[in-house]
């Protein structure tokens, strides 16, 4: 049985626990962002990126214009920054939901942030839908690209490595049940 940390039932050593703890913990403080907040927050995402890019082609910017964009790109990475903290907990909640497919949580984690990046810079605050909701689908698809690049010598097919997973997991909980290992045709 995989541990949540480990790989194969392994225990991490303690330091790696005591990280992974900490950072839990640390996340499990920020506030979560509402409707409203998400909106601004997305705004100021999208207008920092777009003054970068102005920033970057404009030889020609007049100071107090190069100054305003300076600002909105400051503005764009401090709420680039806030989206993502407010939004650590959804990434280790869907990595979690992966850890049995050998690979350590710290790592699905990492991927999962990975996807939590672009989600935040491509998220247009006009789509009507919350951030965790258009998230979701980055922060799975980071996570399952991690996946297929750790957990296995052989690349395998999206929808070949979820059937393993769920093969797994059958396997785990008719070994709970059971109190033995199942057979093949009981899976």
């Amino acid at each position: 049985m995989t541990g949540e940390n480990g790989l194969n039932g392994s225990r991490p050593n303690a330091a790696g626990r005591d990280v992974m703890d900490d950072f839990l913990n640390r996340i499990g403080r920020v506030e979560l962002l509402t409707p409203t907040q998400e909106q601004e927050l997305g705004r100021a995402v999208q207008e920092g990126l777009a003054a970068r890019i102005e920033l970057e082609t404009g030889e020609d910017l007049a100071p107090e214009e190069r100054r305003r964009l300076q600002r909105a790109v400051a503005r764009g990475d401090r709420a680039r920054r806030e989206f993502v903290e407010a939004n650590l907990r959804l990434v280790v909640s869907i990595a979690r939901n992966y850890r049995t497919s050998g690979v350590d949580l710290a790592d699905l984690v990492q991927e999962g942030n990975v996807g939590l990046l672009r989600a935040v810079e491509r998220f247009d605050p006009t789509f009507g839908v919350r951030f965790s909701t258009y998230a979701t689908y980055w922060i799975r698809q980071a996570v399952r690209h991690g996946m297929s690049r750790m957990g296995h010598a052989i690349a395998l097919p999206d929808e070949k490595r979820a059937l393993l997973m769920e093969v797994r997991r059958a396997e785990e909980r008719l070994t709970q049940t059971l109190g033995r290992s199942p057979h093949e045709d009981e899976v």
